[in-house]
């Protein structure tokens, strides 16, 4: 997140980077990632990094994530408590259009505050990685 070159990559929905490190997300964000050559043939592993801080948590208590890649709907997860989190979601080839980079949709069906500030998660980082 704190790599000035990858700012492109961040679309919309990301807060100012905070302690040269995280980012926060707001309700709706979306992210631009380039997909592993295998993608076509074998698909690929969605990996989002992020924090749910007990802050949020008191705000906005048990949040479902919803995700799209490409505009295909990937399954929603539903986060109860605060704390650390790897999101992975296996992407089927068929997801993938040519070489082009995939577009990844995130939305909360909630929000939280901090400092009178709409603020969702701590992002810290994203990939699209090949199957193992």
């Amino acid at each position: 997140m704190n790599d000035p070159g990858t700012s492109v990559q961040m679309v919309s929905g990301f807060s100012d980077l905070q302690s040269l490190v995280w980012r926060w997300t707001r309700q709706h964000f979306q992210v631009v990632l380039q997909p592993p050559a295998s993608s076509q043939q074998r698909g690929a592993k969605l990996q989002f990094q992020f924090r749910y801080p007990q802050t949020t948590y008191e705000s906005m208590g048990q949040f479902t994530l919803s995700m799209k890649l490409n505009g295909h709907p990937l399954d929603p997860q539903v986060y109860k408590e605060p704390g650390d989190y790897l999101l992975e979601r296996e992407i089927p080839a068929a997801f993938f259009e040519g070489n082009a980079a995939a577009l990844v949709d995130f939305s909360t069906d909630k929000i939280g505050h901090d400092k009178e500030e709409q603020v969702g998660l701590v992002a810290i980082w994203f990939k699209l990685v090949p199957h193992e």
